[in-house]
């Protein structure tokens, strides 16, 4: 298990290099990338209050860990509509809380926003995700989000077999 937590320091590794993923510094430059806990940590979390919103057809929890411009664009209704077609699959993303997610780019800070992408390695259905944060009060918030499922080994298909983020607000990949 410890070998598969690693894996997401090694996956983006260059961009801790350059970032210096340590806490500290992340106190003393608000802008730094969150350390590699803490971008697990904020990954696992809001992939899987996805899920959680899915089974309980209750997207309170997901629209206020946004950020004020994330709850101004979006309703509880619009979020229920945007993760219709991922929740038709009944797809119980619990494991997501205990898989180490791939990521397919380092993450990366533009225009104060951090941007995450990448996929849950599960079978038999992958989870991909795009993830944009801000901060706000001293925290990284979440801004956009987009969550699917693609059959497993799919990771270089250009879109997942269902992808929720079309109505969210989520930029285009930088």
């Amino acid at each position: 298990m410890w070998e598969r937590m690693s894996r997401i320091v090694v996956v983006a590794g260059s961009a801790w290099a350059s970032a210096g993923g340590a806490m500290a510094q992340n106190a003393a430059n608000p802008a730094a990338l969150p350390s590699p806990a803490a971008l697990l940590m904020m990954i696992r979390s809001h992939v899987y209050a996805v899920g959680l919103a899915n089974s309980a057809d209750d997207y309170e929890v997901v629209l206020t860990s946004g950020s004020a411009g994330f709850r101004k664009l979006n309703t509880t209704t619009a979020l229920a509509k945007s993760f219709e077609a991922l929740r038709a699959l009944h797809l119980d993303l619990s494991a997501v809380v205990v898989t180490t997610p791939v990521l397919t780019k380092p993450p990366l800070i533009t225009d104060g926003r951090l941007y995450v992408y990448g996929f849950f390695p599960t079978v038999p259905l992958e989870v991909p995700f795009g993830l944009s944060f801000e901060r706000e009060a001293g925290a990284w918030k979440l801004s956009g989000i987009s969550v699917g499922a693609q059959p497993t080994g799919k990771v270089a298909s250009a879109a997942p077999v269902v992808d929720s983020g079309a109505k969210l607000m989520l930029p285009p990949k930088p």
